[in-house]
């Protein structure tokens, strides 16, 4: 896994994200983008805006979401893939339950 980056003196610490499905917007093989917008803070001011606007395919999106967990089990162990699934579907039934109230 490459994590080379071109400026490692800049990173976006996201402290906060919005999400939601980009229609009409999708990979070669249909898969619909996922709009995410990082809210956070630049390693220095000035350097990075105040929120980054993403669109991502879910297909690569569950590959960002694969890689990490591949990361989780390699480095902290099955108990702590268990505790990042558990976030995850905490954060899936708190965002289901905004969406089903508008």
């Amino acid at each position: 896994m490459d994590t080379h980056r071109d400026h490692p003196e800049l990173h976006y610490l996201v402290g906060n994200a919005g999400t939601g499905l980009a229609h009409g917007l999708s990979c070669a093989h249909g898969d619909t983008a996922v709009a995410v917008e990082f809210h956070g803070e630049p390693c220095k001011p000035g350097a990075l805006p105040a929120s980054i606007d993403t669109l991502i395919p879910r297909c690569g999106f569950a590959h960002i979401v694969g890689s990490v967990l591949a990361q989780i089990r390699h480095h902290e162990g099955e108990a702590a893939v268990d505790l990042f699934r558990d976030q995850v579907r905490l954060a899936e039934s708190m965002a289901l339950h905004k969406l089903q109230q508008l």
